[in-house]
């Protein structure tokens, strides 16, 4: 697959570009190097698109298009930039003055991130892609050093956004359980209780003393301890003093 890269340079090796120290060995070499550099630009987007439609709302070639515009020897300049906003754990409102207004553009619009690790995860991301971007102008250069350096680079910073991701859908996730779980505890509550209160109904007639009454129901007439089973003898025969049913 030929792809498009960088400043719209063919992802294909271009023999022309190498130094005239170069072996034709050097050559074969390097097209070997061009052909996995390529399957892992195809694995490497397979993890990075579905994170750039989810927080800019666009796809690889709009993300491609506006980053290009960035020159090479600022790259670096921008990821310490996004590096900044992450150390000092605050996003900024306006756009930092060292900034690229197209990097800022995708940092501020899309998807606004409702938590502070889903904002995280969008400047890692951010920083990831330009890294990418820097990778594949090494290659496109013949430069295979820095190319496998940027690469690795990026990967990393593709994976702490993945993990930031990954952590806010897990602690929401934990959360729904939790939360399902204290429901499903209160309406087991809820039926208890009112399991007792039949009973009380049923048996108001006996001349038990409350706590003997108490001690009758915890255990045997519901799951309960005697203190709670207590209170809910006093609560009944205030609701029934009071003509509650």
């Amino acid at each position: 697959m030929n792809l498009t890269g960088w400043r719209g340079t063919s992802f294909r090796w271009r023999e022309d570009a190498m130094s005239e120290d170069q072996q034709p060995t050097d050559v074969l070499c390097v097209r070997g190097f061009r052909a996995i550099m390529e399957r892992r630009s195809e694995e490497y987007w397979h993890m990075a698109e579905p994170l750039c439609l989810g927080y800019f709302e666009e796809g690889r070639d709009y993300v491609i298009t506006l980053l290009s515009v960035i020159p090479p020897d600022d790259v670096q300049g921008q990821i310490s930039e996004l590096m900044d906003i992450h150390s000092q754990d605050e996003f900024p409102k306006r756009k930092p003055s060292g900034m690229s207004k197209s990097v800022w553009l995708l940092f501020s619009t899309g998807n606004q991130c409702d938590t502070h690790s889903d904002g995280i995860a969008k400047v890692m991301l951010l920083a990831s892609l330009l890294a990418w971007l820097e990778c594949q102008d090494h290659l496109n250069r013949g430069d295979i050093g820095n190319c496998i350096l940027t690469y690795g680079q990026a990967l990393m910073l593709l994976g702490t956004s993945m993990a930031r991701g990954v952590a806010t859908m897990a602690k929401d996730s934990l959360q729904a359980v939790a939360k399902r779980g204290a429901e499903a505890r209160h309406e087991e509550n809820r039926s208890i209780k009112e399991s007792v209160m039949r009973w009380l109904d049923e048996n108001k007639d006996l001349t038990l003393h409350g706590d003997n009454t108490a001690s009758e129901i915890a255990g045997k007439v519901a799951p309960i301890k005697w203190r709670t089973a207590r209170d809910y003898i006093t609560e009944w025969k205030k609701l029934r003093s009071a003509g509650k049913p």
